[in-house]
């Protein structure tokens, strides 16, 4: 780009962050070519000698108007800049156009959907047990749920909302996760005619033998480069402790006839009361070296430094003491804004947490009826919601007694409002989707959801497993929100394209 010679006047205003987060601000008088207003970005040290960052932000001389400082003139427009988006855009409308083509190919022999099966997260073990009417909302909710989460862990497109909480609060990356458990914990009791079919050994060789599976997939994906520094918690590992704990207590529980006479009464005094209370009294009966006893908040610099090495409080002890610090997730959410080490949100105390909301997803299936479904979905809503809303206070601060609503720690609220949602959600699509009489376009974004569903797990490891590669690596050269919404959006669409071909195909990998 060629630069005029002729030079205008302008004032610079520069503000200057130091190395300790101070804020100082200067004016300068400076010489600008009338091409050169934009935003300018140098390094300097301040008075403090620490290292900081000056911003000169140009402002133009009284009378003259110009471009905008953060866009460029439109003679200095880049075409490499608009090739990203187009070449992302042609890529969505082609891998639509295929997607169609492929759902109009699975319609053909596809089955109606009163006739299927619910296709549990994990697969169910085969049995001669008579078929029951498939819960289409349940495969659309699992479909819909893991498109998300492809689309959050590629980048969410650079939305705030799409990122995880730095840590009290909720946004909708957070609640992907526990919907994923929740379902699991819903298909469990879809399953559970067939697993009580079976014997109590071959009943546990089966449930052992797909929770290793998972927990071996998870510690594939967090593979480090040496063994020293291997995270060994993670998001398979939560669900394989999650589905081994629900899948044997409930078949236990429900094998027994006392204390109770009722079985839904014994799946909750028995089953999921145990969980949250171990979880709660180890987070606020354990005493951790050099930190208050319950602290629940993020350490670093938050509380003036006071608790810089207590991040989550026993959460972090108990996972430096059973798997040790190198072990486990090395950039958590809270680092970048209360500068802390290490922390794992899918941690040992996690998992009991994680198996609570897969628990719930159980409990919920056992208290549905088709003909109540809706109804008793919007109410159980309601209760967990309001329910963890209470227990968090309805709104937190730091020095209330309430537990908040934390992803990182999968406290109790957090666990109640995310199943509320679930519930709600569900709800929600099961009018849509259930209903025999809706748009045909639904009967596509039903067979491509269901698709999705039905190989919830393998998409899952691909797509983390593969995102470091060409082209999930690719980020585009204009980052601005339009062009990495495309970008994620892209990948999505590849991804849903593979479970579309697998389905026609009839191809279903397993754990």
């Amino acid at each position: 780009m060629s630069v005029s010679k002729a030079a205008a006047s302008a004032r610079l205003q520069l503000q200057v962050i130091g190395g300790s987060g101070r804020h100082e601000h200067f004016q300068c008088d400076g010489v600008t070519t009338q091409n050169a207003y934009r935003l300018l970005a140098l390094m300097a040290k301040d008075s403090t000698e620490s290292q900081g960052v000056i911003m000169c932000d140009s402002v133009p001389p009284e009378g003259e108007v110009h471009a905008s400082s953060t866009s460029s003139e439109p003679g200095d427009s880049s075409v490499e800049e608009w090739i990203p988006a187009v070449v992302c855009v042609l890529v969505i409308v082609y891998l639509a156009r295929r997607l169609v083509g492929l759902c109009r190919e699975l319609a053909a022999d596809h089955e109606r959907p009163s006739d299927r099966m619910v296709e549990p997260l994990l697969p169910r073990p085969k049995s001669s047990a008579p078929r029951t009417e498939r819960f289409v909302g349940l495969d659309v909710f699992r479909g819909f749920t893991v498109c998300w989460m492809i689309f959050v862990n590629y980048g969410g497109g650079g939305l705030g909302f799409f990122n995880h909480s730095a840590w009290d609060g909720l946004t909708f990356a957070d609640v992907l996760f526990p919907w994923f458990a929740w379902i699991m914990g819903y298909t469990l009791f879809i399953s559970s005619e067939r697993m009580l079919s079976m014997s109590a050994w071959s009943h546990l060789q089966l449930v052992l033998t797909r929770s290793t599976k998972l927990f071996l997939l998870g510690l594939f994906l967090n593979s480090g480069k040496t063994w020293m520094d291997w995270r060994i918690p993670g998001v398979l590992q939560a669900l394989s402790v999650a589905y081994s704990v629900t899948a044997l207590q409930t078949r236990a529980l429900t094998s027994l006839s006392w204390p109770f006479h009722d079985v839904f009464h014994r799946q909750i005094v028995l089953g999921l009361l145990p969980l949250a209370i171990l979880n709660l009294s180890f987070t606020f009966l354990l005493p951790v070296p050099g930190c208050p006893t319950g602290y629940l908040g993020p350490g670093g610099d938050s509380d003036g430094g006071r608790h810089r090495n207590c991040t989550g409080g026993a959460h972090l002890y108990v996972d430096q003491v059973i798997f040790g610090i190198r072990h486990l997730y090395q950039t958590p959410t809270c680092q970048q804004e209360y500068h802390t080490g290490a922390y794992d949100p899918e941690g040992l105390l996690n998992w009991l947490m994680v198996a609570v909301t897969a628990y719930l997803g159980y409990i919920n299936a056992m208290l549905v009826t088709k003909r109540t479904r809706t109804r008793v979905l919007l109410i159980t809503s309601a209760v967990l919601i309001i329910a963890g809303l209470a227990i968090s206070g309805l709104w937190y601060t730091p020095s209330s007694p309430w537990i908040p609503v934390n992803k990182n720690l999968w406290s109790l609220p957090f666990v109640l409002v995310t199943s509320g949602l679930g519930n709600g959600c569900l709800a929600v699509l099961a009018v849509v989707f259930d209903s025999k009489r809706h748009h045909a376009a639904l009967d596509h974004i039903e067979r491509v959801l269901c698709a999705v569903g039905r190989n919830a797990i393998v998409l899952y490891v691909m797509h983390e497993a593969l995102q470091s590669f060409f082209p999930f690596s690719a980020r585009p050269y204009d980052t601005t929100t339009h062009a990495l919404v495309l970008h994620n959006v892209a990948a999505v669409v590849w991804w849903v394209c593979v479970a579309v071909w697998m389905t026609r195909h009839r191809l279903f990998l397993t754990v």
